[in-house]
């Protein structure tokens, strides 16, 4: 009912003009519903705001009245990126898709994917789910991060194309692979086990509790290690 949401919002708004809630709300209900004009005036009341659902709008705003914006990596983004496909996702539910490639396009041709590098990874899975394959195609392209191979899997998977899909996941797998001259490198830790299990019940529970308070030893040893590395 954005009718009728839209009449509530404007009532509150009446009594308090900086409503940022409010506003934000009769923001995304013009957007919704395709009022482009409407969308662009409230979105000027908006007070800045720290909250990724405020900036994700703010993007949207700004790419459909082609601002020109710093190109350069936001703070926050991921969180952003994550609103802002929240927000198309719902407007795709209100029959809009058609505007929603339309405003990802813009994001991607204006080079908004600079400033929120992990946008094209969520706009494409939003639109994988949706069954717009090619386009979340597009929406890939040219982004370096390593999340693009798993998502062309996914992709050439739901085509059949599944030797396609087994290449991409190879580039994933060797693109996550740590390397051990600067990466972090995971080391098996040996416990103080007996060689054979006990058959006694209340044995196992006690050698698992000694397990227990074994690992968190190593636990302790690891952070004091680590904090001992930070402050030197």
């Amino acid at each position: 009912e954005f009718d009728k949401s839209s009449e509530c919002l404007k009532e509150v708004i009446k009594t308090d003009l900086l409503n940022s809630k409010a506003l934000f709300y009769l923001t995304l209900n013009h957007l919704i519903q395709n009022r482009l004009k409407d969308f662009v005036l409230v979105s000027k009341a908006i007070l800045p705001s720290s909250a990724p659902e405020f900036a994700a709008l703010f993007f949207i705003y700004s790419v459909i009245v082609n601002a020109n914006i710093s190109k350069s990596e936001f703070p926050n983004q991921k969180n952003i990126s994550r609103e802002l496909m929240l927000i198309l996702k719902k407007i795709i539910k209100y029959g809009q898709m058609d505007n929603v490639k339309n405003i990802a396009s813009l994001l991607k041709k204006s080079d908004y994917f600079l400033i929120l590098p992990s946008l094209p990874l969520y706009l494409a899975e939003l639109f994988i789910k949706n069954n717009e394959l090619d386009f979340a195609c597009e929406l890939l392209e040219g982004c370096p991060d390593s999340e693009v191979f798993r998502l062309k899997a996914w992709i050439y998977r739901l085509k059949g194309k599944e030797n396609d899909a087994e290449n991409e996941l190879i580039k994933y797998r060797k693109a996550n692979t740590v390397k051990k001259e600067t990466g972090i490198n995971c080391h098996l830790l040996n416990l103080d086990f007996p060689k054979t299990a006990p058959n006694d019940e209340k044995e196992i529970f006690k050698l698992l509790e000694n397990a227990y308070k074994q690992a968190e030893k190593f636990v302790k040893e690891i952070e004091l290690a680590h904090l001992i590395c930070e402050c030197g």
